[in-house]
Protein backbone atom coordinates (compact mmCIF):
# COMPACT_ATOMS: atom_id res chain seq x y z
CA UNK A 1 0.00 0.00 0.00
CA UNK A 2 2.81 2.92 0.73
CA UNK A 3 4.62 1.52 -2.64
CA UNK A 4 0.92 2.39 -4.43
CA UNK A 5 0.48 5.70 -2.18
CA UNK A 6 4.55 6.70 -2.98
CA UNK A 7 3.99 6.25 -6.85
CA UNK A 8 0.79 8.04 -6.94
CA UNK A 9 1.95 11.28 -4.82
CA UNK A 10 5.58 11.02 -6.93
CA UNK A 11 2.92 11.03 -10.07
CA UNK A 12 0.55 13.95 -8.84
CA UNK A 13 4.12 15.65 -7.88
CA UNK A 14 5.89 15.72 -11.73
CA UNK A 15 2.39 15.91 -13.98
CA UNK A 16 1.21 19.35 -12.57
CA UNK A 17 4.38 20.72 -14.51
CA UNK A 18 4.16 18.37 -17.64
CA UNK A 19 5.54 18.67 -20.92
CA UNK A 20 5.42 17.03 -24.07
CA UNK A 21 6.17 13.92 -23.96
CA UNK A 22 5.63 10.49 -26.07
CA UNK A 23 5.69 6.34 -26.10
CA UNK A 24 8.32 4.54 -27.03
CA UNK A 25 9.77 2.20 -29.86
CA UNK A 26 9.04 -1.06 -29.00
CA UNK A 27 12.15 -3.26 -28.46
CA UNK A 28 12.84 -5.67 -31.10
CA UNK A 29 11.70 -3.72 -34.15
CA UNK A 30 13.71 -2.83 -37.46
CA UNK A 31 12.98 0.54 -36.80
CA UNK A 32 16.26 0.21 -34.51
CA UNK A 33 18.37 -0.86 -37.37
CA UNK A 34 17.61 1.47 -39.22
CA UNK A 35 17.96 4.48 -36.75
CA UNK A 36 21.27 3.23 -36.07
CA UNK A 37 22.89 3.11 -39.27
CA UNK A 38 21.80 6.56 -39.55
CA UNK A 39 23.36 7.45 -36.70
CA UNK A 40 26.51 6.01 -37.53
CA UNK A 41 26.30 7.41 -40.94
CA UNK A 42 26.33 10.88 -39.67
CA UNK A 43 29.75 10.35 -37.79
CA UNK A 44 28.04 11.87 -34.10
CA UNK A 45 25.88 10.83 -31.24
CA UNK A 46 22.10 12.10 -31.21
CA UNK A 47 22.51 15.74 -28.90
CA UNK A 48 18.75 15.00 -28.07
CA UNK A 49 19.32 11.28 -26.75
CA UNK A 50 21.24 8.25 -26.23
CA UNK A 51 21.03 5.53 -28.19
CA UNK A 52 22.57 3.50 -25.38
CA UNK A 53 19.33 3.72 -23.79
CA UNK A 54 16.63 1.88 -25.08
CA UNK A 55 13.81 1.83 -25.93
CA UNK A 56 13.72 5.03 -27.85
CA UNK A 57 11.50 7.93 -27.78
CA UNK A 58 9.73 8.12 -30.94
CA UNK A 59 9.30 11.67 -30.60
CA UNK A 60 13.11 11.87 -29.76
CA UNK A 61 13.27 9.81 -32.98
CA UNK A 62 11.60 11.73 -35.35
CA UNK A 63 13.11 15.37 -33.79
CA UNK A 64 16.63 13.48 -35.11
CA UNK A 65 15.77 12.15 -38.24
CA UNK A 66 14.41 16.03 -39.39
CA UNK A 67 17.37 17.27 -38.49
CA UNK A 68 20.09 14.72 -40.00
CA UNK A 69 21.51 16.78 -42.73
CA UNK A 70 20.30 14.86 -46.08
CA UNK A 71 24.09 15.15 -47.81
CA UNK A 72 25.87 13.65 -44.26
CA UNK A 73 23.59 10.41 -44.76
CA UNK A 74 23.74 10.01 -48.67
CA UNK A 75 19.95 10.04 -49.42
CA UNK A 76 19.41 7.02 -51.33
CA UNK A 77 15.56 5.99 -52.75
CA UNK A 78 15.30 2.97 -49.61
CA UNK A 79 16.70 5.82 -47.36
CA UNK A 80 13.72 8.32 -48.13
CA UNK A 81 11.27 4.95 -48.61
CA UNK A 82 12.53 4.00 -44.62
CA UNK A 83 12.36 7.33 -43.36
CA UNK A 84 8.99 7.95 -44.46
CA UNK A 85 7.58 4.82 -43.03
CA UNK A 86 8.96 5.68 -39.57
CA UNK A 87 7.60 9.13 -39.76
CA UNK A 88 4.15 7.67 -40.91
CA UNK A 89 4.45 5.87 -37.77
CA UNK A 90 4.77 8.67 -35.97
CA UNK A 91 2.12 11.33 -37.37
CA UNK A 92 1.70 13.34 -34.50
CA UNK A 93 5.36 14.47 -34.09
CA UNK A 94 6.12 14.12 -37.96
CA UNK A 95 2.74 15.96 -39.10
CA UNK A 96 3.74 14.24 -43.25
CA UNK A 97 0.52 12.63 -43.56
CA UNK A 98 0.84 12.54 -47.37
CA UNK A 99 2.46 9.66 -47.90
CA UNK A 100 0.51 8.17 -44.90
CA UNK A 101 -3.40 8.41 -46.09
CA UNK A 102 -4.60 5.22 -47.98
CA UNK A 103 -6.23 4.75 -50.81
CA UNK A 104 -9.00 2.53 -50.28
CA UNK A 105 -9.82 3.45 -46.59
CA UNK A 106 -12.55 0.68 -44.98
CA UNK A 107 -15.92 2.69 -43.44
CA UNK A 108 -13.65 6.10 -44.05
CA UNK A 109 -12.34 5.27 -40.61
CA UNK A 110 -10.45 1.76 -40.58
CA UNK A 111 -6.85 2.30 -42.41
CA UNK A 112 -7.66 5.35 -42.79
CA UNK A 113 -3.90 5.76 -42.78
CA UNK A 114 -1.61 2.75 -43.60
CA UNK A 115 0.09 2.50 -40.39
CA UNK A 116 -3.30 2.39 -37.96
CA UNK A 117 -6.48 0.19 -37.72
CA UNK A 118 -8.00 3.25 -36.25
CA UNK A 119 -6.58 6.26 -35.80
CA UNK A 120 -8.18 9.39 -33.65
CA UNK A 121 -6.18 12.58 -33.70
CA UNK A 122 -7.89 15.93 -32.55
CA UNK A 123 -4.73 17.52 -31.25
CA UNK A 124 -5.73 17.25 -27.54
CA UNK A 125 -6.27 13.28 -27.76
CA UNK A 126 -4.49 10.69 -30.39
CA UNK A 127 -5.31 7.37 -30.09
CA UNK A 128 -3.89 4.30 -32.14
CA UNK A 129 -5.28 1.20 -32.23
CA UNK A 130 -3.90 -1.80 -33.86
CA UNK A 131 -4.23 -5.71 -34.05
CA UNK A 132 -1.53 -8.17 -33.52
CA UNK A 133 -0.73 -11.28 -34.45
CA UNK A 134 2.29 -13.55 -34.78
CA UNK A 135 1.33 -17.02 -36.43
CA UNK A 136 4.59 -19.10 -37.30
CA UNK A 137 4.50 -22.74 -38.07
CA UNK A 138 7.63 -25.03 -38.65
CA UNK A 139 9.18 -28.58 -38.38
CA UNK A 140 11.90 -29.54 -35.86
CA UNK A 141 14.57 -32.51 -37.20
CA UNK A 142 14.31 -33.04 -33.34
CA UNK A 143 11.26 -36.37 -34.06
CA UNK A 144 10.50 -34.53 -37.22
CA UNK A 145 8.27 -32.55 -34.93
CA UNK A 146 6.04 -29.93 -36.21
CA UNK A 147 6.09 -26.55 -34.25
CA UNK A 148 3.93 -23.73 -33.60
CA UNK A 149 3.70 -20.22 -32.39
CA UNK A 150 0.51 -18.95 -32.24
CA UNK A 151 0.05 -15.31 -30.58
CA UNK A 152 -3.34 -12.74 -31.20
CA UNK A 153 -3.74 -9.48 -29.47
CA UNK A 154 -4.32 -5.47 -29.44
CA UNK A 155 -1.71 -2.83 -29.06
CA UNK A 156 -3.08 0.72 -28.30
CA UNK A 157 -1.04 3.74 -28.39
CA UNK A 158 -1.22 7.70 -27.72
CA UNK A 159 -1.12 10.90 -26.13
CA UNK A 160 -3.31 13.06 -24.09
CA UNK A 161 -3.12 17.31 -25.04
CA UNK A 162 0.56 15.84 -26.29
CA UNK A 163 1.14 16.51 -22.72
CA UNK A 164 1.07 12.38 -21.29
CA UNK A 165 1.94 9.30 -23.34
CA UNK A 166 -0.11 5.94 -23.25
CA UNK A 167 1.04 2.83 -24.68
CA UNK A 168 -0.59 -1.07 -23.57
CA UNK A 169 0.03 -4.31 -25.61
CA UNK A 170 -1.43 -7.21 -24.78
CA UNK A 171 -1.50 -10.79 -26.33
CA UNK A 172 -2.63 -14.65 -25.70
CA UNK A 173 -0.10 -17.14 -27.26
CA UNK A 174 0.17 -20.60 -27.41
CA UNK A 175 3.37 -22.45 -28.29
CA UNK A 176 4.88 -25.82 -29.33
CA UNK A 177 8.77 -24.06 -29.25
CA UNK A 178 11.94 -25.46 -31.21
CA UNK A 179 13.50 -28.67 -28.45
CA UNK A 180 16.42 -26.30 -26.85
CA UNK A 181 13.64 -23.66 -26.16
CA UNK A 182 11.41 -27.07 -24.61
CA UNK A 183 14.54 -27.50 -22.49
CA UNK A 184 15.04 -24.13 -21.33
CA UNK A 185 11.46 -24.01 -20.32
CA UNK A 186 11.91 -27.40 -18.12
CA UNK A 187 14.86 -25.94 -16.53
CA UNK A 188 13.67 -22.65 -15.60
CA UNK A 189 10.49 -23.24 -15.28
CA UNK A 190 9.73 -19.88 -17.31
CA UNK A 191 8.89 -19.41 -21.33
CA UNK A 192 12.27 -17.01 -22.11
CA UNK A 193 11.47 -13.59 -22.09
CA UNK A 194 7.94 -14.47 -20.84
CA UNK A 195 7.66 -16.04 -17.84
CA UNK A 196 4.80 -17.46 -16.37
CA UNK A 197 2.80 -20.27 -18.58
CA UNK A 198 0.33 -22.85 -18.22
CA UNK A 199 0.04 -26.06 -19.83
CA UNK A 200 -1.40 -26.30 -23.26
CA UNK A 201 -4.36 -28.77 -23.36
CA UNK A 202 -2.85 -31.28 -21.27
CA UNK A 203 0.74 -31.60 -22.95
CA UNK A 204 3.22 -30.65 -21.08
CA UNK A 205 5.72 -29.65 -23.71
CA UNK A 206 3.07 -26.66 -25.06
CA UNK A 207 2.41 -23.84 -23.09
CA UNK A 208 -0.01 -21.11 -23.31
CA UNK A 209 1.01 -17.44 -21.51
CA UNK A 210 -0.35 -14.07 -21.71
CA UNK A 211 2.28 -11.00 -22.63
CA UNK A 212 0.83 -7.51 -21.27
CA UNK A 213 2.67 -4.81 -21.59
CA UNK A 214 2.05 -0.83 -20.71
CA UNK A 215 3.24 2.54 -19.18
CA UNK A 216 2.44 6.19 -19.43
CA UNK A 217 5.00 8.84 -19.91
CA UNK A 218 5.58 12.60 -18.83
CA UNK A 219 8.06 14.94 -18.07
CA UNK A 220 8.80 17.15 -15.29
CA UNK A 221 10.53 19.45 -17.60
CA UNK A 222 11.87 19.59 -21.16
CA UNK A 223 14.90 18.12 -19.52
CA UNK A 224 13.59 15.12 -17.05
CA UNK A 225 11.19 12.59 -17.94
CA UNK A 226 9.27 9.98 -17.06
CA UNK A 227 8.23 6.59 -17.98
CA UNK A 228 5.75 4.77 -15.33
CA UNK A 229 4.87 1.10 -16.31
CA UNK A 230 5.58 -2.52 -17.03
CA UNK A 231 7.72 -3.62 -19.93
CA UNK A 232 11.45 -4.65 -20.87
CA UNK A 233 14.50 -2.23 -20.75
CA UNK A 234 17.91 -2.62 -22.35
CA UNK A 235 21.08 -0.56 -21.53
CA UNK A 236 23.95 -1.41 -24.40
CA UNK A 237 25.06 -0.62 -27.90
CA UNK A 238 25.27 -4.59 -28.62
CA UNK A 239 23.93 -7.56 -29.91
CA UNK A 240 24.21 -8.92 -25.78
CA UNK A 241 24.23 -6.51 -22.96
CA UNK A 242 26.52 -6.66 -19.92
CA UNK A 243 24.28 -4.22 -18.01
CA UNK A 244 20.40 -5.25 -18.48
CA UNK A 245 18.75 -6.93 -21.49
CA UNK A 246 15.23 -7.90 -22.63
CA UNK A 247 16.07 -11.44 -21.76
CA UNK A 248 13.52 -11.91 -18.62
CA UNK A 249 9.96 -11.25 -18.69
CA UNK A 250 8.04 -7.49 -18.50
CA UNK A 251 8.85 -6.33 -15.10
CA UNK A 252 6.98 -3.09 -13.01
CA UNK A 253 9.64 -0.15 -13.16
CA UNK A 254 9.63 3.37 -12.94
CA UNK A 255 12.48 5.11 -15.45
CA UNK A 256 13.81 8.75 -15.08
CA UNK A 257 15.65 10.21 -18.07
CA UNK A 258 17.31 13.62 -17.77
CA UNK A 259 19.44 14.78 -20.59
CA UNK A 260 21.27 17.98 -20.57
CA UNK A 261 23.52 18.73 -23.69
CA UNK A 262 26.38 16.39 -23.40
CA UNK A 263 24.91 14.56 -20.45
CA UNK A 264 22.19 11.98 -20.09
CA UNK A 265 21.34 10.42 -16.62
CA UNK A 266 19.08 7.93 -16.07
CA UNK A 267 17.29 6.34 -13.29
CA UNK A 268 15.54 2.53 -13.38
CA UNK A 269 13.60 1.50 -10.58
CA UNK A 270 12.58 -2.45 -11.00
CA UNK A 271 10.26 -4.77 -9.07
CA UNK A 272 11.56 -8.00 -9.89
CA UNK A 273 10.18 -11.69 -9.34
CA UNK A 274 12.34 -13.90 -7.17
CA UNK A 275 13.55 -17.80 -8.07
CA UNK A 276 11.74 -20.78 -7.67
CA UNK A 277 12.82 -24.31 -7.34
CA UNK A 278 8.88 -25.86 -7.79
CA UNK A 279 6.28 -24.29 -9.67
CA UNK A 280 2.56 -24.20 -8.36
CA UNK A 281 -0.19 -22.09 -10.18
CA UNK A 282 -2.17 -20.11 -7.43
CA UNK A 283 0.89 -19.10 -5.10
CA UNK A 284 2.20 -15.78 -4.38
CA UNK A 285 5.86 -15.52 -5.82
CA UNK A 286 8.18 -13.10 -3.77
CA UNK A 287 9.52 -10.31 -5.21
CA UNK A 288 12.55 -7.96 -4.91
CA UNK A 289 13.75 -4.80 -6.47
CA UNK A 290 16.54 -3.32 -8.53
CA UNK A 291 17.91 -0.02 -8.54
CA UNK A 292 20.24 0.91 -11.65
CA UNK A 293 21.48 4.45 -12.54
CA UNK A 294 23.68 5.23 -15.79
CA UNK A 295 25.56 8.25 -16.66
CA UNK A 296 27.01 9.13 -20.16
CA UNK A 297 28.88 12.21 -21.12
CA UNK A 298 29.58 12.67 -24.82
CA UNK A 299 33.56 13.52 -24.64
CA UNK A 300 33.60 14.37 -28.37
CA UNK A 301 30.69 14.12 -31.01
CA UNK A 302 31.72 10.70 -31.90
CA UNK A 303 32.98 9.73 -28.30
CA UNK A 304 31.11 8.66 -25.55
CA UNK A 305 32.27 7.14 -22.03
CA UNK A 306 28.99 6.05 -19.34
CA UNK A 307 29.00 4.99 -15.94
CA UNK A 308 26.85 2.46 -14.46
CA UNK A 309 25.80 0.91 -11.11
CA UNK A 310 23.23 -1.47 -9.83
CA UNK A 311 21.96 -2.79 -6.31
CA UNK A 312 19.80 -6.16 -5.99
CA UNK A 313 17.69 -6.49 -2.86
CA UNK A 314 14.74 -7.61 -0.74
CA UNK A 315 13.55 -6.60 2.46
CA UNK A 316 11.09 -9.21 2.95
CA UNK A 317 7.97 -8.60 5.77
CA UNK A 318 9.89 -5.08 5.93
CA UNK A 319 8.83 -3.55 2.55
CA UNK A 320 11.13 -1.16 0.31
CA UNK A 321 14.81 0.00 1.06
CA UNK A 322 13.42 4.10 0.53
CA UNK A 323 16.92 4.96 0.82
CA UNK A 324 17.32 3.52 -2.62
CA UNK A 325 15.21 6.06 -4.10
CA UNK A 326 17.49 8.89 -3.87
CA UNK A 327 18.20 9.50 -7.48
CA UNK A 328 21.89 10.83 -6.96
CA UNK A 329 23.84 8.77 -4.49
CA UNK A 330 26.06 6.21 -4.61
CA UNK A 331 24.44 3.51 -3.76
CA UNK A 332 27.61 1.15 -2.50
CA UNK A 333 27.44 3.65 0.00
CA UNK A 334 23.47 3.31 1.13
CA UNK A 335 24.53 -0.35 1.22
CA UNK A 336 27.00 -0.11 3.84
CA UNK A 337 24.79 2.59 5.61
CA UNK A 338 22.13 0.01 6.04
CA UNK A 339 24.61 -2.47 7.36
CA UNK A 340 23.25 -4.74 4.12
CA UNK A 341 24.89 -7.31 1.93
CA UNK A 342 23.09 -6.46 -1.13
CA UNK A 343 24.43 -7.21 -4.53
CA UNK A 344 25.76 -4.03 -5.46
CA UNK A 345 27.81 -3.69 -9.13
CA UNK A 346 29.44 -1.00 -10.62
CA UNK A 347 30.00 -0.81 -14.78
CA UNK A 348 31.42 1.15 -17.48
CA UNK A 349 31.23 1.12 -21.20
CA UNK A 350 32.20 3.81 -24.39
CA UNK A 351 31.33 4.11 -28.08
CA UNK A 352 33.06 5.63 -30.76
CA UNK A 353 32.33 6.13 -34.57
CA UNK A 354 34.67 6.97 -37.11
CA UNK A 355 34.79 7.47 -40.99
CA UNK A 356 31.40 7.21 -40.56
CA UNK A 357 30.77 3.91 -41.36
CA UNK A 358 32.03 2.39 -38.28
CA UNK A 359 31.07 1.72 -34.43
CA UNK A 360 33.57 0.58 -31.64
CA UNK A 361 31.43 -0.19 -28.42
CA UNK A 362 32.69 -1.97 -24.86
CA UNK A 363 30.83 -2.57 -21.78
CA UNK A 364 32.87 -3.57 -18.26
CA UNK A 365 30.72 -5.37 -15.25
CA UNK A 366 32.66 -5.68 -12.34
CA UNK A 367 30.59 -8.03 -9.40
CA UNK A 368 33.27 -8.91 -7.02
CA UNK A 369 37.01 -7.77 -6.91
CA UNK A 370 39.14 -9.11 -4.09
CA UNK A 371 42.73 -7.78 -4.56
CA UNK A 372 44.20 -10.10 -2.45
CA UNK A 373 42.46 -13.05 -3.86
CA UNK A 374 43.69 -11.40 -7.44
CA UNK A 375 47.38 -11.01 -6.27
CA UNK A 376 47.64 -14.90 -5.27
CA UNK A 377 45.44 -16.42 -7.92
CA UNK A 378 43.96 -14.63 -11.29
CA UNK A 379 41.67 -17.35 -11.42
CA UNK A 380 40.13 -16.90 -7.86
CA UNK A 381 36.13 -17.23 -7.16
CA UNK A 382 35.93 -13.96 -6.31
CA UNK A 383 37.15 -12.43 -9.94
CA UNK A 384 33.47 -11.58 -10.78
CA UNK A 385 33.48 -9.54 -13.70
CA UNK A 386 32.41 -9.34 -17.63
CA UNK A 387 34.04 -7.90 -20.92
CA UNK A 388 32.40 -6.95 -23.89
CA UNK A 389 33.94 -5.71 -26.95
CA UNK A 390 32.48 -5.13 -30.98
CA UNK A 391 32.17 -3.55 -33.89
CA UNK A 392 29.71 -2.39 -36.21
CA UNK A 393 29.96 -1.32 -39.74
CA UNK A 394 27.60 -0.43 -41.82
CA UNK A 395 27.18 -0.49 -46.13
CA UNK A 396 29.87 -3.49 -45.53
CA UNK A 397 32.52 -3.93 -48.27
CA UNK A 398 30.49 -1.15 -50.17
CA UNK A 399 27.19 -3.37 -49.81
CA UNK A 400 24.53 -0.66 -49.11
CA UNK A 401 22.33 -1.09 -46.53
CA UNK A 402 24.49 -4.23 -45.50
CA UNK A 403 25.43 -3.64 -41.70
CA UNK A 404 27.47 -6.13 -40.08
CA UNK A 405 28.32 -6.19 -36.28
CA UNK A 406 30.35 -8.70 -34.48
CA UNK A 407 31.35 -8.94 -30.34
CA UNK A 408 32.88 -10.77 -27.68
CA UNK A 409 31.63 -11.38 -24.69
CA UNK A 410 34.04 -12.85 -21.45
CA UNK A 411 31.89 -13.32 -18.36
CA UNK A 412 33.44 -14.87 -15.06
CA UNK A 413 32.34 -17.96 -12.99
CA UNK A 414 30.18 -16.98 -10.54
CA UNK A 415 29.61 -13.14 -12.34
CA UNK A 416 26.10 -12.21 -11.53
CA UNK A 417 25.51 -14.85 -8.52
CA UNK A 418 25.08 -14.07 -4.93
CA UNK A 419 25.91 -15.70 -1.50
CA UNK A 420 21.84 -16.18 -0.37
CA UNK A 421 20.07 -19.72 -1.62
CA UNK A 422 16.78 -18.22 -1.73
CA UNK A 423 17.99 -16.01 -4.77
CA UNK A 424 17.01 -12.36 -3.32
CA UNK A 425 19.98 -10.70 -4.30
CA UNK A 426 21.23 -12.28 -7.71
CA UNK A 427 20.77 -11.01 -10.93
CA UNK A 428 17.49 -12.59 -12.43
CA UNK A 429 14.17 -12.19 -12.02
CA UNK A 430 11.56 -15.03 -12.84
CA UNK A 431 13.87 -17.80 -13.28
CA UNK A 432 15.86 -15.65 -16.15
CA UNK A 433 19.04 -13.49 -16.32
CA UNK A 434 18.55 -9.43 -16.35
CA UNK A 435 21.53 -9.32 -18.69
CA UNK A 436 23.35 -12.59 -20.90
CA UNK A 437 20.59 -15.03 -21.56
CA UNK A 438 23.10 -17.84 -20.79
CA UNK A 439 24.22 -16.52 -17.56
CA UNK A 440 28.23 -16.73 -16.82
CA UNK A 441 31.38 -18.66 -17.06
CA UNK A 442 31.64 -18.49 -20.40
CA UNK A 443 32.74 -16.34 -23.74
CA UNK A 444 31.50 -16.11 -26.98
CA UNK A 445 32.09 -14.83 -30.23
CA UNK A 446 28.31 -13.06 -31.54
CA UNK A 447 27.37 -12.02 -34.91
CA UNK A 448 24.47 -10.12 -36.89
CA UNK A 449 23.81 -9.16 -40.70
CA UNK A 450 21.19 -6.89 -41.36
CA UNK A 451 20.65 -6.68 -45.03
CA UNK A 452 17.82 -4.98 -46.72
CA UNK A 453 17.44 -5.71 -50.27
CA UNK A 454 14.34 -3.06 -50.59
CA UNK A 455 11.53 -1.58 -48.79
CA UNK A 456 10.18 -5.24 -49.43
CA UNK A 457 12.78 -7.72 -48.29
CA UNK A 458 15.55 -7.97 -45.69
CA UNK A 459 17.51 -10.28 -44.01
CA UNK A 460 18.51 -10.68 -40.32
CA UNK A 461 21.10 -13.11 -39.25
CA UNK A 462 22.34 -14.10 -36.03
CA UNK A 463 25.43 -16.30 -35.31
CA UNK A 464 27.11 -17.65 -32.09
CA UNK A 465 30.18 -19.21 -31.33
CA UNK A 466 30.07 -20.14 -27.11
CA UNK A 467 32.16 -22.02 -24.22
CA UNK A 468 30.76 -22.31 -21.22
CA UNK A 469 31.34 -23.83 -18.12
CA UNK A 470 28.18 -25.87 -16.69
CA UNK A 471 27.10 -27.81 -14.04
CA UNK A 472 25.63 -31.85 -13.88
CA UNK A 473 22.15 -32.06 -13.63
CA UNK A 474 22.50 -34.01 -10.41
CA UNK A 475 25.03 -31.40 -9.07
CA UNK A 476 26.77 -31.37 -5.79
CA UNK A 477 28.32 -28.10 -6.51
CA UNK A 478 28.13 -25.35 -8.93
CA UNK A 479 31.41 -24.20 -11.05
CA UNK A 480 29.43 -20.72 -11.13
CA UNK A 481 27.72 -20.43 -14.37
CA UNK A 482 24.14 -20.25 -13.24
CA UNK A 483 23.24 -17.59 -11.35
CA UNK A 484 20.78 -18.75 -9.83
CA UNK A 485 22.96 -21.31 -8.16
CA UNK A 486 24.63 -19.11 -4.60
CA UNK A 487 27.92 -18.81 -4.68
CA UNK A 488 28.29 -21.04 -1.26
CA UNK A 489 27.75 -24.18 -2.98
CA UNK A 490 31.28 -24.12 -5.06
CA UNK A 491 33.30 -26.40 -4.93
CA UNK A 492 36.59 -24.96 -3.38
CA UNK A 493 34.44 -24.37 -0.06
CA UNK A 494 34.50 -27.87 0.53
CA UNK A 495 37.90 -28.80 -0.07
CA UNK A 496 40.45 -28.11 2.73
CA UNK A 497 41.67 -24.39 4.61
CA UNK A 498 43.82 -22.78 1.96
CA UNK A 499 41.90 -24.16 -1.11
CA UNK A 500 39.64 -21.03 -1.31
CA UNK A 501 43.05 -18.71 -2.72
CA UNK A 502 44.26 -21.29 -4.81
CA UNK A 503 41.65 -23.30 -6.43
CA UNK A 504 41.29 -22.20 -9.61
CA UNK A 505 38.00 -21.16 -11.59
CA UNK A 506 39.12 -20.99 -15.18
CA UNK A 507 36.03 -19.99 -17.90
CA UNK A 508 34.73 -23.08 -19.16
CA UNK A 509 35.47 -24.81 -15.35
CA UNK A 510 32.94 -27.46 -14.92
CA UNK A 511 30.84 -29.10 -17.52
CA UNK A 512 32.24 -27.92 -21.01
CA UNK A 513 29.49 -27.17 -23.53
CA UNK A 514 30.50 -25.65 -26.35
CA UNK A 515 27.23 -23.87 -28.52
CA UNK A 516 26.94 -22.97 -32.19
CA UNK A 517 24.10 -21.52 -33.21
CA UNK A 518 22.94 -19.64 -36.43
CA UNK A 519 19.43 -18.07 -36.82
CA UNK A 520 17.87 -16.53 -40.20
CA UNK A 521 15.05 -14.93 -41.09
CA UNK A 522 13.76 -13.11 -44.76
CA UNK A 523 10.91 -11.20 -44.47
CA UNK A 524 8.96 -9.41 -47.12
CA UNK A 525 6.82 -6.50 -46.27
CA UNK A 526 3.34 -6.80 -47.33
CA UNK A 527 1.66 -3.44 -46.17
CA UNK A 528 3.16 -1.18 -43.35
CA UNK A 529 3.93 -3.90 -40.52
CA UNK A 530 2.87 -6.97 -42.23
CA UNK A 531 5.49 -9.47 -43.13
CA UNK A 532 5.81 -12.90 -44.28
CA UNK A 533 9.15 -14.43 -42.42
CA UNK A 534 10.95 -17.61 -43.75
CA UNK A 535 12.38 -18.78 -40.48
CA UNK A 536 15.53 -21.13 -39.75
CA UNK A 537 17.66 -22.18 -37.08
CA UNK A 538 20.43 -24.29 -37.13
CA UNK A 539 21.75 -25.23 -32.96
CA UNK A 540 24.42 -27.55 -32.25
CA UNK A 541 25.83 -28.15 -28.97
CA UNK A 542 28.74 -30.39 -28.00
CA UNK A 543 29.46 -32.08 -24.52
CA UNK A 544 31.20 -35.08 -22.50
CA UNK A 545 28.09 -34.56 -20.78
CA UNK A 546 25.82 -36.59 -22.64
CA UNK A 547 22.46 -34.40 -21.45
CA UNK A 548 24.42 -31.72 -23.08
CA UNK A 549 25.06 -33.14 -26.35
CA UNK A 550 22.14 -31.75 -28.89
CA UNK A 551 21.71 -30.91 -32.66
CA UNK A 552 18.37 -29.54 -34.38
CA UNK A 553 17.19 -27.91 -36.91
CA UNK A 554 14.11 -25.70 -37.01
CA UNK A 555 12.82 -24.43 -40.26
CA UNK A 556 9.54 -22.00 -40.45
CA UNK A 557 7.19 -20.04 -42.30
CA UNK A 558 5.02 -17.16 -40.30
CA UNK A 559 2.99 -13.98 -40.62
CA UNK A 560 3.73 -11.31 -38.50
CA UNK A 561 1.21 -7.74 -38.15
CA UNK A 562 2.43 -5.23 -35.84
CA UNK A 563 4.39 -7.59 -33.87
CA UNK A 564 8.47 -8.49 -33.19
CA UNK A 565 10.11 -11.36 -34.65
CA UNK A 566 10.45 -14.14 -31.95
CA UNK A 567 14.08 -14.77 -30.72
CA UNK A 568 15.63 -17.23 -28.68
CA UNK A 569 19.22 -16.51 -29.51
CA UNK A 570 20.89 -18.49 -26.63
Amino acid sequence: MRKLLFAGVLFLMCSVMVNAQSTNLQLGRDDYNWVEHIIISTGKIPDNFNPTLKGYSRQNVVDFLLAVDSTETKNSKLYDKNIQSIYNDNLEYAEDRADAESTYPILKSIYKYKTDFYLYNDHNLVVKLNPVINFQLGKSTFNKANRYNNSRGVELAGNISNKVGFYSYFTDNQINSPEYVKSYIAQHYAVPGMGYYKVFKGDPTKQDFLDARGYITFSATKLIHFTFGQDRNFIGDGIRSLFLSDNTNSTPFLKINTHYKKFDYQNLYLQLTRQWLDRHYDRLLERKYAVMHHLSYNALPNLQFGLFESIIFARGNQGYEFGYLNPLIFYRSVEQSFGSSDNASLGTDMKYIFAKKIQLYGQFYLDEFNFSYFKANKKAWTNKYAIQAGMKWIDFAGIKNLDVQGEANIIRPFTYSHHDSLGLGNYTSYNQMLAHPNGANLKELVGKIYYQANSRFSLTAFVSSTLQGLDSLNRKYTFGGNPLLDYNSRISKSLPNGSELTYQYPIGAGVKSKTFMADVTISYKLLHNWFIDFHTIYRNQKSDYAPYHRSENYYGIGIRINATRIKYLF
